[in-house]
C-alpha cells in the first residue's frame, strides 16, 4: 500500500503541533476508507511514511479503542522520542530523499 503524501504532511503538521501520538493513530484511522487493507496496516504504513518509525506494534483492537477515544499512555511515552528522534529525516526540505536511519543499510 502506498501511503497518501497529502495525509502523511498533515500528520507531520499534527505533531509538530503537539499532537499525541493517540490523537494521530484517530486521525490516520479516520483516514481509512475500508477495503483490502486493515486499519491497522493503514495506520502503520502512514506512520512508517510520516515518521520514519518501522514498525509501529499496534493491532487493530488498539487502533479501534483509540478511534472510540481512549488514550494509550504507553503509546503517548514511548513513541514521541522515537519520532523527534527520525524528525530530521522526515522534516527535512525534501524528505523523500531522506534515508532514514531505519532502513539505511
Amino acid at each position: 500500500m502506498h501511503p497518501n503524501p497529502a495525509f502523511v504532511s498533515e500528520f507531520r503538521t499534527l505533531f509538530k503541533s503537539g499532537a499525541t501520538v493517540s490523537a494521530l493513530v484517530r486521525a490516520i484511522a479516520g483516514r481509512w476508507t475500508g477495503g483490502a487493507v486493515r486499519v491497522d496496516t493503514f495506520v502503520r504504513a502512514h506512520f512508517r511514511e510520516a515518521f520514519h518509525i518501522p514498525m509501529l506494534l499496534i493491532g487493530a483492537e488498539q487502533v479501534e479503542q483509540i478511534a472510540r477515544g481512549d488514550e494509550l499512555a504507553a503509546f503517548n511515552d514511548r513513541i514521541p522520542p522515537r519520532m523527534r528522534a527520525t524528525q530530521h529525516e522526515w522534516d527535512a526540505p525534501n524528505p523523500a530523499s531522506a534515508v532514514p536511519q531505519a532502513r539505511a543499510g
